[in-house]
């Protein structure tokens, strides 16, 4: 049964707000007036009830449509509900109908939270402190900002002034309007009135910027102007997020077949931010990492302001034209702006592949977490707003993306492109539901029956593995089943019977063939006779598992050494099988053997998949001792070191963007594992780092490497680069990624206590509390430091990095950490617990599983490795 929804009323609604904003950046502190326009009353009603948080009330009026004030409040007159975020007022005459106006005089606070209307500290050039004032308020928090109705069924227009020091820069959505001088130190700055939208798509910011800007020609005609934004000394590492930018928005325009409908975008770096970006409609905020690059940066960085420029950017059209009615549908946003960031990308890059990355990177993160049994359908209802944060995860991001890529491959491009233009024409301005969007895809690709298939992809939790033999040359048996990383689904659990887009390819032919498998069990039939081998699933269009029988799977595996099958089907096969073996579907040591295949393996995404499985291994067979895990590394390093080998460890001129990546990560594993050839290259490269600056693809590495080996005195070097390095985030990334890589427990409760302290950005600390969780060696001491610093960590960090930080948990395979963690549990208060509980689930259902798989399997793998 599902909870009825913690909402507002269905009336009054909003149809307007003209807010005015006058804050203090000196004592953080600001006072704002709010007028909102209350239209659509269903009937007639005696209370007004909207959102707030962390707002003082001082007066507020209501008016009536002919200009009649009907009723004044005072302080008390507003009733405050702290738990449900909300502020009534009570009517002594009911009103209805339409333009209506509430007036509320009210105060707040710029907080530090990164959250609501909050600062952002840096620092410039001659050493002062500085602040912006800027917002963040997805999923629910432009209410800390304004008394709003704060959910995104109600959209409404927004007119916005600022009060603020002439000499700073003050951005909203819209350009801004009108300049009337207040006195001789403050301005108000007034905005063109926004497209009708959600509140969580409000967004200011104001302070001391740069900026770099070009103006495009939007594709049905009128310009937009393209900026970016960074605080001082940083703006020239915009120009790669501008150039991406100006050209993903005209392929938008086209692709969707809307343009752009507000005359400018601007892109902004904020130095403290909590999630990676935010894609406020006409002032998108990001990361510093997110959006700032040059030409130095690594591969990686460069690769991933490019996918988040573009995910933003589809957010534009998706999200902002069309919102889904409630949280429910977040992946209506999420899902479609993450598969169209790898379209836009593969556009402009296409000699990245970055549809392969996709596969490892999205499907397989939404692969691993919906193989629990704490995961979650992709439409989880939400009832309170409290537990909104905790959904912003790999199922509405990853999974949906990857639902998304199968009902593309199987519709088809050119019926998506239909469909969605469509999509967006019908509901824009507005708000639309998952069967709204089956409904036009379908339409458009003449299946009527789409959302049929489609359905139980986003409304029921998990997904299927096929159990795949060819039982004649001409036929494939094929039975489909739930698939659970313990391996013990139940029958209860198993009921859901999918339609599984499939697509297989066989030896000899270069295209793909199509079945809608239905059944619990079928057939397939294949004309081929002949062939060699059959990939089931090809390139991993549909989102589950498949696992072959021994002499499929023996056919498969010479095709992988010859480089018959493509990169993504190399991939998914170590992906299932790794996956497999943690399940107990099959030994692990028998997933050892299938790495004999991959030997000559030349892609990176390929070896992103055996990177992958190899640190799992290496977790489990951490509880077997240190002898067992040395012999286990040496397996691992006569893998990796003749790759690298191949490559080098240097950089040379002819890298691609592949090879960049490729060499970086063989290079980041074979130190880890203790590879000596590797580890002194890394510490020759330290130790010259001032003579000769080391690659920015190396450079995590080699200060990791660095702090392994040469313990405090290297760490002490790294915690100052961390500290004084104010213009470059992605190198105090870098450097906090190394402190927690050491292998010193005295060292890590010194570095966990630094990510606490106010000397590291909280947005920050997610590099060493992540870095030190998914450590074997420091597991133990990591779930000790965050059960008794639990109000340290629940103070310090937003909701949205602590539940990352719980859930990181899941690495280790000590079912003793499941247990203490499990009793800790109950001490927490009920709200953090609320907030926190489906991260903390999923941390400890991590834990049990892995000391299930190490309990099976580390003893066997153990005597595997010792034996060869």
């Amino acid at each position: 049964m599902v909870s009825q929804r913690n909402v507002l009323p269905a009336s009054p609604k909003p149809s307007n707000y003209k807010l005015r904003i006058t804050p203090n950046l000196t004592d953080f502190t600001f006072v704002g007036e709010v007028v909102i326009t209350l239209s659509n009353n269903l009937q007639p009603t005696t209370l007004i009830m909207l959102n707030y948080a962390e707002l003082e009330f001082d007066s507020g009026f209501v008016t009536s449509a002919a200009g009649e004030r009907v009723q004044s409040f005072v302080k008390d007159d507003f009733k405050l509900d702290e738990k449900d975020m909300r502020v009534s007022l009570h009517l002594a005459q009911p009103i209805s109908g339409v333009n209506w106006t509430l007036t509320i005089a009210y105060r707040g606070i710029i907080n530090d939270k990164m959250h609501g209307f909050y600062r952002s500290k840096f620092t410039t050039s001659d050493g002062k402190d500085r602040y912006l004032g800027t917002t963040q308020f997805e999923a629910v928090d432009a209410r800390r900002a304004f008394p709003c109705w704060d959910e995104p069924v109600h959209k409404a227009s927004f007119d916005l002034t600022l009060v603020v020091d002439k000499n700073l820069r003050a951005l909203s959505n819209m350009p801004e309007v009108n300049r009337v001088e207040i006195d001789s130190s403050l301005v108000a700055v007034t905005y063109d009135t926004t497209p009708i939208m959600s509140t969580y798509l409000l967004a200011w910011t104001i302070g001391e910027m740069e900026v770099i800007s070009k103006t495009i020609q939007k594709t049905r005609g009128g310009e937009t102007l393209v900026r970016v934004f960074a605080t001082e000394g940083k703006s020239k590492q915009g120009e790669f997020a501008l150039d991406v930018a100006c050209k993903v928005l005209p392929l938008y325009e086209e692709f969707f077949g809307s343009d752009y409908f507000i005359p400018k975008c601007d892109l902004l770096a904020i130095p403290d931010f909590a999630a990676g970006a935010m894609e406020n409609w006409g002032l998108i905020t990001y990361r510093e990492t997110a959006l700032l690059c040059d030409d130095s940066s690594s591969a990686v960085h460069r690769q991933w302001v490019a996918l988040v420029v573009a995910h933003e950017l589809a957010h534009q059209w998706f999200g902002n034209l069309v919102t889904m009615e409630w949280w429910k549908e977040l992946w209506l946003n999420e899902a479609f702006a993450t598969w169209v960031e790898y379209f836009a990308v593969d556009v402009l890059f296409p000699e990245w592949n970055i549809f392969t990355q996709f596969v490892n990177d999205e499907t397989g993160r939404a692969l691993s977490l919906d193989a629990l049994r704490s995961s979650h359908a992709v439409e989880v209802d939400v009832v309170n707003a409290q537990e909104i944060d905790e959904i912003f995860d790999a199922i509405s991001y990853c999974k949906g993306g990857s639902v998304l890529r199968m009902a593309i491959e199987f519709i088809g491009i050119d019926a998506f492109r239909t469909g969605i233009r469509a999509y967006l024409k019908h509901f824009q301005f507005s708000n639309a539901s998952t069967v709204d969007l089956w409904k036009f895809l379908g339409d458009a690709a003449g299946k009527p029956d789409l959302a049929r298939v489609l359905e139980l992809w986003t409304g029921s939790q998990g997904y299927p593995y096929l159990t795949v033999a060819r039982t004649t040359p001409t036929t494939l048996s094929i039975q489909q089943n739930r698939f659970l990383s313990t391996g013990d689904t139940k029958p209860e659990e198993d009921e859901v019977i999918w339609s599984v887009p499939l697509l297989y390819r066989v030896a000899g032919e270069s295209d793909t063939r199509a079945t809608l498998f239905t059944e619990r069990s079928g057939t397939v039939t294949i004309d081929n006779a002949d062939a060699a081998w059959v990939k089931v699933n090809a390139k991993q269009a549909a989102f589950c598992r498949v696992k072959y029988d021994s002499e499929m799977l023996t056919s498969l595996l010479a095709a992988v050494s010859s480089k018959a099958l493509g990169n993504v089907d190399r991939l998914s096969l170590i992906s299932d099988y790794h996956a497999f073996a943690q399940g107990g579907f099959i030994s692990t040591v028998d997933m050892l053997r299938l790495f004999g295949g991959y030997k000559d393996e030349d892609d990176y995404t390929v070896w992103c998949a055996i990177i992958a499985a190899e640190a799992d291994i290496r977790a489990m067979v951490y509880t077997q001792g240190a002898a067992a895990l040395s012999k286990l590394n040496a397996f691992f390093k006569a893998l990796y070191a003749p790759a690298l080998a191949t490559l080098g460890y240097a950089p040379v001129a002819s890298d691609n963007h592949r090879t960049a990546q490729l060499r970086a990560s063989l290079f980041g594993r074979l130190t880890t594992i203790g590879d000596e050839a590797a580890i002194q290259a890394a510490l020759q490269l330290y130790d010259n780092r001032d003579a000769a600056p080391i690659a920015a693809d190396l450079r995590g590495t080699v200060y990791a490497t660095a702090v392994r080996e040469r313990g405090a005195v290297a760490l002490a070097q790294m915690r100052s680069v961390a500290e004084n390095t104010a213009t470059d985030a992605m190198e105090r990334s870098r450097a906090l990624r190394a402190m927690a890589s050491s292998r010193d427990a005295a060292l890590l409760r010194e570095v966990i206590d630094f990510g606490l302290s106010e000397s590291v950005r909280a947005q920050d600390s997610l590099y060493i509390f992540v870095t030190i969780a998914g450590n074997p060696v420091s597991q133990a001491l990591y779930i000790d430091c965050l059960t008794s610093k639990w109000l340290q960590f629940w103070t310090r960090l937003p909701g949205m990095m602590l539940g990352r930080i719980v859930k990181a948990v899941e690495s280790s395979a000590d079912s003793a950490l499941a247990d203490a963690l499990e009793a800790f549990w109950p001490s927490v208060d009920e709200q953090q617990r609320q907030a926190m509980d489906r991260s903390f689930r999923q941390g400890v259902e991590g834990i049990r599983n892995n000391a299930a798989w190490a309990a099976r399997d580390a003893a066997a793998v153990a005597a595997f490795v010792e034996s060869l």
